[in-house]
C-alpha cells in the first residue's frame, strides 16, 4: 500500500468513524481529568465514576496516605537516586520488608523499588 493511500484511508477513517465518535461524547482516549484520581473524577466538568483506574480503593486520595507520601517526601526527596541494588536502600524499605515477612509468617522479604531487578 503506498503512502497517499494509507493517508486517504486514514482521513477517511477520521471523518467517518472517529469524528462521530467524538462528537457524541463517546470517545475515552486522552480526556484530561480535572480533580484527584479518586473512584470518581471530574472530566469535562462532570463528575463521572472511574472504572480505569488503578486507584480502585480510592487509596490516592486517602488523608493518611497523603499525609505518609509527604511525610515522606519532606525525609527522603522525591527518589531514591539509585537502584536498591547499588545504593537505593532506604530504612523505610527494610522496614516494609520486616512487616510483610512478619506478616506472611516468612523469615524474610525483598522487595525492589524498581521495575527491573537482577
Amino acid at each position: 500500500m503506498s503512502k497517499g493511500k494509507l493517508s486517504e484511508r486514514t482521513s477517511k477513517f477520521l471523518q467517518e468513524q472517529l469524528e462521530p465518535i467524538k462528537a457524541n461524547g463517546l470517545y475515552a482516549y486522552f480526556r484530561p481529568i480535572q480533580s484527584k484520581q479518586d473512584t470518581e473524577v471530574m472530566i469535562d466538568g462532570k463528575r463521572v465514576l472511574m472504572f480505569g483506574s488503578n486507584s480502585y480503593l480510592g487509596l490516592t486520595t486517602d488523608p493518611r496516605i497523603i499525609k505518609a507520601a509527604q511525610d515522606a517526601l519532606a525525609k527522603y526527596g522525591t527518589g531514591c537516586a539509585g537502584s536498591r541494588f547499588l545504593n537505593g536502600t532506604l530504612d523505610i524499605h527494610v522496614e516494609l520488608e520486616e512487616k510483610l515477612a512478619d506478616y506472611v509468617g516468612k523469615e524474610a522479604a525483598v522487595l525492589f523499588s524498581i521495575g527491573f531487578s537482577i
